[in-house]
């Protein structure tokens, strides 16, 4: 409270800033996956309804004879990779920032023709950070056999961020992946995304996901940050003293070398309100 009160008939300003709940991340559309046999690119489908500031994360992953590599894409942003656990398999971890010129999918140029299969698969969020997505850094794990995968913590700053799972089984998955506490928001024959809302900062443990089919596996877990809370405007109210309208009803009362004079208002007229003044008691100043 901010008072300009000198004089009776100074106005009294009072303000009240109220804080903004945290921003929601939601999905936008549904998460879009492909694979092509051969070839020395792969498109992945733009998810319906995207817009600018929406945030994209995609995996992108080669199998191949030998070692085939990934474009970045004008646009996008590499977050991780590749992941390399044995020869002829890369996975990458890219990340765009809709600017309102999505088509209807998006390409990915390879360093030569893959021999085997590759693979492509985006989610969208809406109500992200659209600055920093990432919030902290992006922790990996891969592995040449296995029914589980291990993804190390991450530890993001923010109290209400969404934790994000990419996981590639190339051998393919031998049930629906799961991973305690996480939701499975989109798992074809081999890649799983998967996501959780945090409720606090700092480490969020490891992540174990399950049901792989002990073949070659790849995973990405990082935390994605909410677009910060629009700030709500102050509220504002500025009251004069009015003779007319505050009477003093109450005795004077002299403590402490001050003599304090109340007011109330008269007949709840407008916005009725109270006053006390204060007065030394051997100077009468204010």
């Amino acid at each position: 409270i901010t008072t300009g009160l000198e004089q009776p008939g100074s106005p009294i300003v009072i303000q009240a800033q109220v804080t903004a709940p945290p921003g929601t991340i939601s999905i936008v559309g549904g998460p879009q996956g492909n694979a092509t046999l051969t070839g020395a690119f792969i498109t992945v489908n733009s998810s319906t309804g995207v817009t600018s500031g929406d945030v994209i994360f995609a995996y992108v992953g080669t199998q191949s004879s030998t070692n085939i590599t990934v474009t970045t894409p004008t646009g996008w942003t590499l977050l991780a990779g590749p992941l390399n656990p044995s020869t002829g398999i890369n996975s990458y971890l890219f990340q765009r920032i809709s600017d309102g010129t999505d088509g209807a999918s998006y390409t990915f140029n390879f360093s030569g023709n893959v021999s085997a299969v590759s693979y492509a698969h985006q989610i969208t969020y809406r109500g992200v950070n659209n600055t920093t997505p990432v919030d902290g850094s992006v922790t990996t794990a891969s592995q040449t056999s296995g029914t589980s995968l291990v993804l190390p913590a991450v530890s993001p700053v923010g109290p209400s961020d969404l934790l994000v799972a990419f996981v590639e089984d190339y051998g393919g998955f031998s049930g629906t992946v799961a991973s305690t506490g996480m939701t499975n928001e989109a798992s074809t024959g081999e890649n799983a995304i998967l996501d959780q809302q945090l409720a606090s900062s700092g480490s969020t443990g490891t992540r174990t996901v399950t049901n792989l089919n002990s073949s070659v596996s790849t995973g990405f877990l990082f935390a994605v940050a909410p677009a910060a809370p629009t700030p709500l405007t102050a509220i504002v109210r500025t009251f004069s003293f009015d003779p007319l309208l505050n009477l003093q009803r109450s005795a004077l009362l002299l403590d402490g070398g001050i003599v304090y004079i109340a007011f109330s208002s008269h007949c709840d007229i407008g916005s009725y309100h109270g006053w006390v003044l204060g007065y030394d008691a051997a100077t009468l100043a204010q």
